[in-house]
């Protein structure tokens, strides 16, 4: 299923032109699929903890199964132009729990999930890449405070109803 948060990441990241892209979080795959119709020429490394619900092939697209805490493991450092992440932005045990519990798993996780998303994002962009995350209205200065303790320097905020994207570009290690 395409959420809001997922097409107003795609369509950022369909502006972005360069070679290699990552989606932290992945899921589906559906940010690399939007972006890709736009954007045919990036590769895409989509990174979630839990294997997709309905497993598909799409060309220029690798899924695999890791923890974004294992990036630094699994991934040279600066190697990316793009990366992309819908994080979990609620908190465990608080807020109201999702009727799909698939949904509900990706929407949560322990307070410094979100640091942990940015620092694996700054792993892996090349100084000067770009990271887009988006958050819900209302945690845009934890996502900047995120991005600026990983290396990641805030840019611009695109809103779009209750979602946001927050544009950073990673400085020099």
């Amino acid at each position: 299923m395409i959420t809001h948060d997922s097409a107003l990441l795609a369509k950022e990241a369909a502006a972005v032109y360069g070679g290699l892209a990552f989606d932290l979080g992945t899921g589906e795959l559906e940010v690399p699929r939007l972006a890709l119709k736009t954007n045919p020429s990036m590769l895409w490394i989509g990174v979630d903890i839990r294997p997709a619900a309905r497993p598909r092939s799409f060309p220029s697209v690798l899924s695999v199964r890791a923890g974004v805490e294992t990036v630094p493991r699994l991934f040279p450092a600066a190697l990316a132009d793009l990366v992309t992440a819908n994080p979990p932005y609620l908190v465990e045990g608080a807020g109201r729990p999702s009727p799909d519990p698939d949904r509900e798993a990706r929407r949560r996780g322990g307070p410094l999930l979100l640091y942990r998303f940015a620092f694996a994002a700054a792993h892996l962009l090349k100084p000067g890449g770009l990271a887009l995350f988006s958050f819900r209205k209302g945690m845009e200065d934890r996502v900047r405070t995120a991005f600026r303790a990983s290396g990641v320097e805030p840019e611009k905020v695109r809103f779009s109803g209750a979602a946001g994207v927050l544009a950073g570009r990673r400085t020099a290690p």
